[in-house]
């Protein structure tokens, strides 16, 4: 009797130990596998780097900036070009890559996508390497980038032609760098330090509807409000829009009574 109960007591045991060694098979199965059956099985390309310029050039100096490539965000427009930015950090600007496949090419081997870097939108157009510095030196003659803090693409909808890529960048005084591209990224509107029309602000965020239409907001230190403007030229203005998240009738009952509280509460801390 004594013996039965203690078999009986074994085969939960049995089956768990089972269990658990069908799990590790499976496991080591699952790193021996093929590189492309793996793919096949999280749809994911092989990793791949954007490069970037190591080095930007201070002007005539004799030193400078280490290039880096922070934060990065994509956009995918309605005909399948990919924009992938990135920040170098303010006042360095920001960098940007396009893949069209009409023009940059096929994807490569293991789903990989041939880049194409378009340099800096925030601060000369594109990068000249062979100068060793932006194209355009009369926009900035020191070689420093508009922007870097943060930034952020998008995209607009034309029932036909290209569509439009709005950028906006972050130097957070006076505020927020905008520009946009025709031409696929080819080539950017001079950038515009000011289309932000409150100064100090942070967290700038776009998006765009129709052919030309583009939101911008962000928050601004001042007040800590939420801030919205619009644009109706693809980003290289931007209207007043109020400048707030709500409408002008409903401001004074919302929007400076919580201002005015938020005020009041720093003053007490």
């Amino acid at each position: 009797m004594i013996k039965r109960k203690k078999v009986v007591g074994m085969k939960p045991r049995l089956h768990f130990g089972l269990a658990f060694g069908l799990m590790g098979l499976v496991g080591a199965l699952a790193l021996v596998i093929g590189h492309r059956s793996v793919l096949a099985i999280n749809g994911f390309s092989n990793n791949q780097e954007l490069p970037l310029p190591p080095l930007a050039p201070i002007g005539p100096a004799p030193a400078s900036f280490i290039v880096r490539g922070l934060e990065p965000s994509v956009r995918v427009d309605a005909q399948g070009t990919v924009y992938v930015s990135s920040i170098r950090g303010v006042p360095t600007g920001v960098d940007l890559h396009r893949y069209y496949a009409a023009i940059d090419g096929q994807p490569g081997a293991g789903g990989t996508y041939p880049f194409k870097y378009e340099g800096q939108p925030d601060n000369c157009g594109i990068f000249n390497m062979s100068q060793g510095g932006c194209a355009n030196n009369n926009l900035d003659p020191l070689g420093l980038g508009l922007g870097g803090g943060d930034v952020d693409i998008a995209v607009n909808y034309p029932t036909t032609g290209t569509p439009n890529l709005a950028l906006v960048s972050l130097t957070l005084a006076p505020g927020v760098t905008g520009a946009h591209s025709t031409t696929r990224g080819d080539s950017f509107s001079a950038p515009n330090p000011v289309v932000a029309v409150i100064p100090g602000d942070d967290r700038q965020w776009i998006d765009g509807t129709d052919a030309q239409t583009v939101y911008l907001n962000y928050h601004d230190a001042g007040t800590f409000n939420i801030d919205v403007q619009r644009s109706n030229d693809g980003g290289q203005t931007y209207l007043n829009g109020f400048a707030e998240a709500i409408d002008p009738q409903t401001f004074p009952a919302s929007g400076r009574s919580a201002g005015h509280e938020q005020r009041q509460h720093r003053r007490a801390d």
